[in-house]
């Protein structure tokens, strides 16, 4: 059963379709990105998508799917959604986890894709890094004979797990002082609404299926121009993967734009440490390449 999602839709203009990370929902791109691009004078159709399992889609069934069919299933799903809103040709923006399905996204549907731009996205190596460190697929496959998961989540959002989770990945917690008033409580809201509408079987599910596909093959399909940003400070050598994956789209000779952006300061959360940056980056790219 392929999903109809909910999604945020904002003004109207060529479409921009936001993806957001494991965990999270469209809020981030809601209330820190798309009022920053719109200040800007960012004349976008603004869709950002709720992923399976999460923000307004956190009710939905979780699907009875191997572990190979999982991201597909999101693709697809996703897919079904933009088609509902009447969209043919689309911008695309991912991050994290939502960088990674729009890697397969922009693969499967060339002639719809006219710009893809991906921050973080989880590729083979540093995916197996992160994955052993941290052993969600042992902690998922010991607690799913139980049938519920949502311990899992529970030990995520705790306290010492937290903490201990700032010793595993010292630099995925990296923050920058925000600059603007509001912005740290923004971002406190937008957490607190991500773990409330989180359904923990989606999340553990998403999680486990991550590390049975490859990006990097859905990578050299890619002949849209494309825009990679990581974060200077982030895990797992975000920095070293962000330019494997640029040789990887550009790896059958294509001659499209594949940039690499770092922003400097910045762990894997840039869209909440340095919005401003990554909001103008995205922008000028677009207002280049978007036409």
């Amino acid at each position: 059963m392929i999903y109809l999602l909910a999604y945020t839709d904002i003004n109207q203009g060529k479409p921009l379709i936001f993806l957001h990370g494991w965990g999270a929902s469209s809020l981030i791109f809601e209330r820190i990105v798309i009022p920053r691009m719109q200040g800007a004078g960012e004349n976008y159709r603004f869709i950002a998508v709720d992923l399976p399992g999460h923000g307004k889609n956190g009710k939905l069934k979780s699907p009875n799917l191997k572990r190979k069919e999982v991201i597909q299933h999101i693709v697809d799903s996703v897919m079904k959604s933009i088609d509902d809103a009447g969209v043919e040709e689309f911008a695309l923006v991912g991050y994290s986890f939502g960088a990674t399905i729009a890697l397969h996204i922009a693969s499967q549907h060339k002639d719809r894709v006219k710009v893809l731009v991906v921050n973080d996205p989880i590729l083979k190596g540093s995916a197996f890094e992160l994955y052993r460190r941290w052993g969600f697929h042992i902690l998922y496959n010991l607690l799913k004979p139980f049938g519920e998961t949502r311990f899992i989540l529970k030990i995520i959002n705790n306290t010492w797990a937290h903490k201990i989770a700032k010793i595993i990945f010292p630099n995925l917690f990296v923050r920058t002082r925000p600059d603007e008033s509001g912005l740290k409580k923004q971002i406190e809201e937008i957490k607190e609404y991500d773990k409330r509408n989180t359904n923990p079987r989606f999340w553990a599910a998403g999680i486990d299926a991550l590390f049975a596909h490859s990006a990097e093959f859905a990578a050299m399909q890619i002949d849209c121009p494309t825009l990679i940003v990581a974060g200077d400070n982030a895990p797992y050598a975000a920095v070293d993967s962000s330019i494997k994956l640029q040789h990887l789209v550009k790896a059958k000779g294509r001659k499209q734009v594949v940039e690499v952006y770092v922003i400097k300061n910045s762990g894997h959360h840039v869209i909440s440490t340095n919005p401003d940056e990554f909001s103008e980056k995205v922008a000028n790219f677009l207002r280049e390449h978007y036409e």
